[in-house]
């Protein structure tokens, strides 16, 4: 009788121990046996690889890495390039980029680009940018940190007793169920600012308006006292954005007198888009268009006079 006998590689496979292999590794030694296997039984290699749908080159490649380095050669390499492109900056270049990265600790590779083309430096954002993060790994500057939180800009910065966040979806019906309220800052000339507070009601669109030298919470109780008088209906609701000059002083009078007080979200004026788009009209028909008094007194009675008009 005549024996047959596997060739020895076969009998090499099926003595590993798989177990503390990588699943990659592990499948890649099943093909492999697989693939001999067949290869064993008459199946050509080119057929072989095609039944397990693996390349022929893969696999020798697989072989000759098992036979070099045993059952941990089939594991995943590394795919770092052999030649790696050595750094060529200048210590110069280097040391310009720390140096004003250090004065202005918030800047972008953008920002301190600029400034390296203003002294001379000719190199590209990017290089700039992996000059920087290259800095920061080994410490020698700090990663930009912005201070504070940028929710709170222009949001409830500080504890509200009676207002609450305007629910959204909520619909009025009459005048007076809904008001709101801005401030609008006009520069009558150069270094004169003056603080309008608008007020419109979303159903009728009656306006009411009012100047002041500034934008306090004791300016706006005194124009909430303004706007109750003008309307001639019962304002029963009022809408305002984050802004301190609606807190304090505002805020007790409109619990006082019984006035529900809404808060629109950050950063969102399209909820008070019927003031927003009054204060644009205010902005261009009446400040742009005529000359009008640069003394807060003269200044409140063509206001007035406008709000009357308008």
């Amino acid at each position: 009788m005549k024996v047959f006998y596997l060739p020895r590689g076969f009998y090499q496979l099926s003595r590993l121990n798989i177990q503390e292999l990588f699943p990659k590794a592990t499948e890649r030694l099943r093909l492999l046996r697989v693939w001999e296997a067949l290869r064993e039984r008459g199946v050509d290699s080119f057929e072989a690889s095609k039944i397990l749908g693996v390349p022929r080159s893969t696999l020798y490649r697989w072989r000759k890495r098992l036979e070099g380095f045993g059952p941990k050669g089939l594991e995943d390499r590394s795919r770092r390039p052999k030649r790696v492109r050595k750094r060529g900056w200048s210590p110069d270049f280097i040391r310009a980029i720390k140096e004003l990265r250090s004065l202005f600790p918030a800047w972008g590779k953008e920002k301190i680009w600029v400034l390296l083309k203003r002294l001379g430096f000719e190199t590209s954002v990017s290089t700039c940018g992996r000059i920087i993060s290259w800095l920061i790994r080994r410490g020698e500057v700090r990663p930009s940190v912005l201070k504070g939180t940028r929710g709170k800009r222009g949001g409830l910065r500080f504890k509200r007793p009676w207002a609450i966040r305007w629910p959204r979806g909520l619909k009025p019906k009459e005048p007076g169920d809904l008001v709101e309220v801005d401030t609008l800052s006009v520069t009558l000339s150069p270094g004169r600012v003056i603080k309008q507070f608008t007020a419109r009601d979303v159903v009728s669109g009656w306006n009411v308006l009012e100047v002041f030298s500034s934008a306090s919470s004791h300016c706006g109780r005194r124009f909430l006292e303004a706007l109750l008088l003008r309307v001639p209906f019962m304002v029963k609701a009022i809408k305002v954005d984050g802004g301190s000059e609606f807190g304090g002083e505002f805020e007790r009078e409109c619990f006082c007198r019984g006035i529900r007080l809404y808060v629109v979200p950050p950063k969102s004026p399209e909820e008070q888009g019927y003031v927003e788009r009054a204060q644009g009209m205010h902005r261009y028909e009446f400040y742009e268009s005529y000359e009008v008094p640069l003394e807060l007194g003269g200044l409140r009675e063509v206001v007035r006079g406008w709000e009357y008009v308008s």
